[in-house]
C-alpha cells in the first residue's frame, strides 16, 4: 500500500516539491560540491516536449517537468523527477505523467570531466487510456564535463520497460547542457532519445 501511495503521481509530485522546496532552503554553496567543479545538487523546473509512440500510435506531448538531485557524498547521489504532459482538448485530450526515482555513482576522469553510472526505476500512465502504462528499469552511462560558465552530458541509456503485460528493451542517447549565469543558477536543455520515446526540457535551475 506505501508503494501505491507513493508511485501516484499525484503524491509523488507533492513529495517532489516538499523535497526541492526543503533542500532549497538549505544554504547555498557558491563553490561545486565536487572537487573538479561539477555540482550534482540541483533543483529545476521547466518545459517539455515528448514524441510518445504506443499501442495507440503516435502523439506529440507538452507540458512542464521537475527534476531534483542531491550529492550526499563524494560518490553518490540521489535523483528523482516528474514529467507532466498533454496533447489533445476535450474528450480526446490525454496527459502523460511519469515519475522516477535513481541513485547516481560519479567518478572523476581527470580535471573537470567525471563518468557516472546511474540506475533508476520509473512509472508512466496515459490517463485516456487507463490499461496503457509504462514502467521498468533504465541504466545509464554518462560523460559530463565542466568549462567555465558551461556543462556538458553525453548519456547512453538502456531501459525495460513493461506496457500492457508485455515486456520491451529500449535503448537511446541523451545530450545536455548547463550554462550559469549566477554562481547558484543556471539554465539548461536536455535533449533525450530512446525508443518509442524524444524528449526534450528547457529549464531554469538552482545548485545548492
Amino acid at each position: 500500500m506505501l508503494l501505491a501511495r507513493f508511485t501516484d503521481p499525484l503524491n509523488f509530485k507533492a513529495l517532489l516539491l516538499t523535497v526541492g522546496c526543503t533542500l532549497a532552503c538549505l544554504p547555498l554553496n557558491a563553490e561545486p560540491l565536487s572537487a573538479n567543479g561539477l555540482n550534482y545538487s540541483h533543483v529545476a523546473i521547466g518545459h517539455t516536449t515528448q514524441d510518445v509512440t504506443n499501442t495507440q500510435g503516435q502523439a506529440n506531448y507538452t507540458g512542464y517537468s521537475f527534476e531534483l538531485s542531491y550529492l550526499f557524498n563524494e560518490h553518490f547521489y540521489l535523483l528523482a523527477g516528474y514529467d507532466h504532459t498533454s496533447t489533445g482538448s476535450g474528450s480526446s485530450e490525454d496527459h502523460y505523467r511519469k515519475n522516477k526515482m535513481g541513485l547516481g555513482y560519479r567518478q572523476a576522469l581527470s580535471e573537470g570531466t567525471d563518468m557516472l553510472a546511474v540506475v533508476s526505476h520509473s512509472d508512466a500512465l496515459f490517463t485516456l487510456f487507463p490499461g496503457t502504462t509504462d514502467f521498468g528499469l533504465r541504466l545509464g552511462l554518462k560523460s559530463v564535463s565542466w568549462v567555465p560558465g558551461f556543462e556538458t552530458t553525453t548519456a547512453y541509456h538502456f531501459s525495460s520497460a513493461e506496457m500492457l503485460g508485455q515486456r520491451t528493451w529500449r535503448h537511446g542517447l541523451a545530450l545536455g547542457m548547463k550554462y550559469k549565469f549566477t554562481p547558484n543558477l543556471y539554465l539548461g536543455a536536455d535533449l533525450n532519445s530512446i525508443t518509442n520515446l524524444n524528449r526534450s526540457f528547457i529549464n531554469v535551475g538552482m545548485l545548492f
